[in-house]
């Protein structure tokens, strides 16, 4: 009570001016206080907000970026998204557990020990823990079995503080100097204008005790004044402004945080439905070619039953019979090949490895051959198949020859297959301007709907034909437009449905003389039988079957010495021993491969001259260059045709290519 007796006495006898001042910086210095630490913890807590909003998303992203990994456990692309991750300044630790808690992989991971998993993945917001802040967030995929959401792991991510406690050390040191200057002019102000200073005061501690009840910092204190008490004012009001510009770039982070996650949602389901577009694709195929394979493999499997079961026997109905099912075993062989065929075509169409030998083509002796070719296949589908080979003389054209005849081999056999009972296939040439040259194949089919005119030359694409039972898997089209577009030209189709279609493509006229040489390619045992000397060869094979049927082709043409060896260094000891004239190496061969041995054969003075032809299942380009590289003359790809095989053996006489390794009569 004395105190205050003292304190009323001091104050009553000070001057108004002083007491003015007195209570002024009074009010002034509690209403800066109480603004500057209600603001201040304001910040914090939004700061601490962003923050946790922050390692949320983080989190998330985190886990949808590290889900292809676990579900592939691809640990090379983890550790990627990991490195990638250390680009964010805030992250301090990170951790990457399976759905046993079992740690894959991390960053400074003996800081979050200790930490509770469980207990993060049950929070609904993240865990602060002394300067730093954690959170969990589990890893989810697809399984593609059941195509349904799986848990792979969990992804624990925690944040340092230091950034969040710097800006808010700055933001006090802002408001301190803030407040000094408003102290500072309250002396200035209530020294000169005593009056004029309990009311501004007074409205900005109103303002101040509204800012920090509502958060609302687009609250202004009015100002009725000028000098040092405006000034304040206007610092008290820029004050707000800044922290409202603060305010609005943090919800401005957070609605762009909010499309970033709109737009990784959106490329996630995007890629998703480009995977299972994929997946149809694929199992499309696979049906296909399931029922592609099967279809010839019944007849060869059924012929050849029948064969076994009912023996050659040597009536003349009987053998007849025999050459029926011997034909049937053959055509289906020959439809699995194509098959084949067209798949390597396609790889090799898609890889880019394929290759194009331009040269002078004349179209109508490809006409012929094609027509020659197909003409049974028309028969057999009552349909009537037109070659105008006339249309196409004198139109020589600049193409590889044997895909040209590849195409239109598609084409006419298209327009077979698909025609109807008794229709036409007509093929002619025409000339067009700026030195083309067009062929056209057209067919009286059911046409092609002008919608879907440009899927047929997508691969495995066949519209509804797979409902009319008609053989094929919709690459044959595909193949075909990458081959003339490799050759410089165009292909295309004009169809009305009900009415037929007409498909068409251009290849460039050739327009220089160049010398077109033959080669004659007839074959006859007696060629090599009249030889002063039996030609010898070499064949080393591991199949005993393959080895059993060159040694039938041998023995029915006759002529020649057959040696053979079921391995690489069996028929290396052959070759030096018995010096054949040529030797046929298969490539995969147990122990040392049919490369190793070549190479041994060509560094060998008793072998390097015998020429050494490959006989192979590998049919890609790459695989034949290798061979070619490695030392081999020449390639063989299985199953090799008997003609193939005999020209082979006629084209390395030693009467046509004589050398220190033929045998003197």
């Amino acid at each position: 009570m004395e105190n205050k007796n003292k304190f009323q006495g001091f104050f009553s006898s000070l001057s108004i001016r002083a007491k003015i001042l007195l209570s002024s910086l009074s009010v002034l210095f509690l209403v800066m206080a109480a603004l500057i630490t209600l603001t201040l913890n304001g910040n914090r807590k939004l700061v601490l907000q962003v923050s946790n909003s922050e390692i949320v998303n983080f989190a998330h992203l985190s886990a949808e970026a590290m889900g292809f990994g676990l579900q592939t456990l691809n640990f090379e692309y983890i550790r990627n998204i990991i490195n990638r991750m250390k680009q964010e300044p805030r992250l301090s630790s990170l951790l990457i557990l399976d759905n046993d808690s079992r740690v894959i992989a991390g960053l400074n991971e003996t800081r979050l020990k200790g930490v509770s998993v469980e207990g993060l993945l049950n929070s609904d917001k993240p865990s602060l823990r002394g300067d730093k802040i954690c959170w969990a967030h589990l890893i989810k995929g697809y399984d593609p079995a059941t195509l349904r959401e799986q848990v792979l792991g969990t992804v624990v991510v925690e944040f340092s503080l230091d950034s969040v406690n710097d800006k808010i050390l700055h933001q006090q040191i802002q408001f301190v100097m803030i407040a000094c200057s408003v102290l500072v002019a309250g002396i200035i102000i209530s020294f000169l204008l005593a009056r004029q200073i309990s009311s501004p005061v007074a409205q900005l501690a109103r303002v101040s005790s509204q800012v920090a009840h509502t958060g609302d910092y687009r609250l202004r204190a009015e100002k009725k004044t000028g000098g040092e008490l405006g000034l304040l004012i206007d610092q008290y009001n820029e004050m707000l402004a800044r922290i409202q510009k603060q305010d609005d770039d943090m919800r401005r982070l957070n609605e762009s945080l909010e499309l970033r996650v709109q737009e990784r949602t959106r490329d996630l389901e995007a890629a998703k439905e480009e995977a299972e577009s994929g997946n149809r694709a694929k199992n499309d195929f696979l049906s296909r070619m399931s029922h592609e394979i099967r279809t010839p493999l019944n007849a060869i499997l059924g012929f050849g039953q029948l064969l076994k079961i009912k023996g050659w026997e040597v009536s003349r109905e009987h053998r007849e019979k025999n050459e029926k099912f011997v034909d049937h075993i053959l055509n289906a062989s020959n439809h699995l090949k194509v098959l084949i065929d067209e798949i390597l075509d396609l790889s090799q169409v898609e890889s880019g490895r394929f290759s194009i030998q331009q040269e002078k083509v004349e179209l109508a002796g490809i006409l012929g051959d094609i027509k020659s070719v197909l003409l049974p296949i028309a028969q057999s589908h009552k349909t009537q198949i037109n070659c105008d080979l006339a249309s196409a003389r004198d139109m020589p054209v600049y193409a590889d020859p044997r895909r040209v005849k590849q195409v239109l081999f598609n084409l006419v056999s298209n327009a077979i297959k698909y025609n109807h009972p008794g229709g036409e296939v007509d093929v002619w040439a025409e000339k067009k301007d700026a030195g083309r040259v067009m062929l056209k194949v057209r067919d009286t089919g059911p046409g092609i709907p002008a919608d879907k005119a440009e899927l047929v030359f997508e691969p495995f694409e066949r519209l509804d034909w797979e409902l009319c039972m008609v053989e094929g898997i919709g690459i044959g089209l595909s193949i075909s437009k990458k081959l003339v577009e490799a050759m410089g030209g165009e292909i295309g189709l004009q169809s009305t449905q009900g009415k037929g279609s007409v498909f068409y493509f251009t290849l460039p006229l050739y327009r220089q003389s160049v010398f077109d040489g033959t080669v004659d390619t007839s074959f006859s045992g007696q060629d090599a039988a009249g030889n002063a000397s039996r030609f010898s060869l070499l064949y080393v094979e591991d199949n005993p079957d393959n080895r059993e049927l060159v040694k039938d082709i041998i023995e029915s043409v006759g002529g020649y010495e057959l040696i053979c060896a079921e391995t690489a260094e069996e028929g290396i000891e052959k070759a030096r021993a018995n010096g054949p004239d040529l030797i046929i190496l298969d490539i995969q061969l147990p122990g040392m491969s049919g490369l190793e041995a070549v190479q041994v054969l060509r560094s060998d003075e008793r072998t390097r001259d015998i020429p050494v032809i490959a006989l192979s299942a590998f049919a890609e380009q790459q695989d034949i260059e290798r061979a070619l590289q490695a030392g081999f003359r020449d390639y063989l790809t299985k199953p090799v045709g008997i003609h193939q095989f005999l020209n082979v053996l006629k084209k390395y006489q030693p009467d046509r290519f004589p050398g220190p390794h033929a045998r003197e009569a």
